[in-house]
């Protein structure tokens, strides 16, 4: 019994090191991974973990993504860059194979976890605002800021806000869930960490993990009023929101963002370049009648970069991606890949909204809401906060479905036990 409890701290602390690491360098993170992949190995029954990931299918509905990457392979050109994707995202399948295998987490340890995630984001961030204020003495004065803290975390603000986003929104939803057995220090204490998670946001000015976290926290603020009649989580999900369109309003450069969006027409317009890279995927399947397979795992740069100079478009200089997971996908392994991924989505989802698992949900629409205007699962910063939080939020959906099994099979037993006495 000392040794389970031992066992589940370890595992525990294991977690929390992950999500702090994932905002910072890769190495670091990649030696979580590593430690925590030692865990399972050391902590034994190895055929029975096997055994009941293999069974599981969310495992291989969460590897699919992955596993199709490997027939992409037979039809690249270039092999080298396919097996550097392979690398890149070997997170999509270790994780779940890991996690899927070990204990779910209890509510109040997913609010330490997030919260750990949460703080770890915001003390990179904000320790990239003083060294850009202390440089230029007042943020307002730094040229293209979000761009600027991007190259200070040597991070790209469409991971650093989707990190943002979903601490806000997890953090406020099991805020709420676990009010009543929190102090006042802890409420206090996640509470400024909230709105000190939305601050940095702000700042950052990243477009669409803005407008992710407005609908979201709009969504939040109608559940909580309908499920639980709960008006003090209603009142401070209005502050949050208070907070983060005044600030938007108030800052020069989110403010010229908004602006840019709904002012600039035809070419100028922020949103012309993504309408330019998403026709060259349309393009690149149209030119290889690659429709149904894709063009394959490791050849879609030269392809798109080829593009985007017969358009005349910039985007070849900085050799951008499609800047769409769903296109990058469909484009990689064609309908069917696209096919996979979005299943990947939906099945999981639909779930969570059937039995209510809000957090879940909440963590799935900002993922599919990000890839519609990034490749996330291009780099091993998306790869891994999607394969470890997406592992850790389903596991409760699976061990759920195992109990219920085991109750259907013990009452089908007794229902036979009784009759045999009969």
């Amino acid at each position: 019994m000392f040794l389970k409890k031992y066992q589940e701290k370890t595992y525990f602390i294991l977690l929390v090191f992950i999500a702090i690491t994932i905002p910072l360098h890769v190495t670091l993170n990649n030696m979580a991974i590593g430690l925590l992949l030692v865990f399972w190995f050391f902590t034994g029954n190895l055929f029975i973990k096997i055994k009941a990931v293999f069974k599981n299918k969310f495992f291989w509905i969460f590897s699919a993504v992955y596993l199709i990457q490997f027939l992409g392979i037979l039809y690249s050109t270039d092999v080298q860059d396919a097996l550097t994707k392979l690398e890149k995202k070997a997170g999509l399948i270790l994780l779940p194979f890991l996690i899927l295998s070990l204990p779910a987490l209890k509510s109040k340890q997913l609010l330490a976890l997030v919260g750990s995630f949460g703080l770890s984001c915001l003390g990179l961030l904000t320790l990239a605002l003083i060294k850009l204020k202390l440089s230029f003495g007042d943020l307002s004065k730094v040229p293209q800021l979000t761009e600027a803290i991007d190259d200070i975390i040597d991070l790209h603000h469409a991971y650093s806000g989707l990190y943002l986003v979903f601490s806000i929104i997890s953090l406020t939803f099991l805020l709420n869930k676990n009010w009543q057995i929190l102090n006042k220090i802890m409420r206090s204490g996640f509470i400024l960490l909230v709105i000190g998670l939305y601050i940095v946001l702000i700042f950052l000015g990243a477009r669409m993990a803005l407008f992710i976290s407005f609908v979201l926290l709009g969504l939040q603020m109608l559940l909580f009023t309908i499920q639980t009649k709960n008006y003090r989580a209603l009142i401070l999900i209005l502050i949050i929101a208070f907070i983060g369109f005044s600030g938007v309003l108030s800052l020069p450069a989110t403010r010229q963002k908004v602006t840019e969006i709904l002012l600039l027409r035809g070419v100028h317009h922020p949103f012309t370049p993504r309408l330019i890279q998403w026709s060259c995927a349309f393009d690149i399947l149209d030119a290889n009648q690659a429709w149904l397979q894709g063009v394959g795992t490791g050849d879609v740069k030269p392809l798109l970069q080829a593009c985007y100079q017969d358009k005349k478009f910039w985007g070849h200089l900085y050799n951008y991606n499609l800047h769409n997971e769903f296109l990058e996908e469909m484009t990689r392994h064609g309908l069917v890949g696209l096919v996979l991924l979005l299943l990947t989505l939906t099945f999981p989802l639909v779930l969570a909204i059937k039995r209510t698992h809000l957090l879940y949900m909440y963590f799935l629409l900002i993922f599919t809401f990000a890839c519609i205007t990034e490749s996330i699962l291009n780099r091993q910063k998306g790869v891994i906060f999607y394969a470890f939080f997406n592992a850790l939020l389903a596991a409760p959906l699976v061990q759920n479905r195992n109990e219920e099994d085991t109750k259907d099979v013990e009452s089908l037993q007794y229902q036979r036990n009784l009759q045999n006495k009969i």
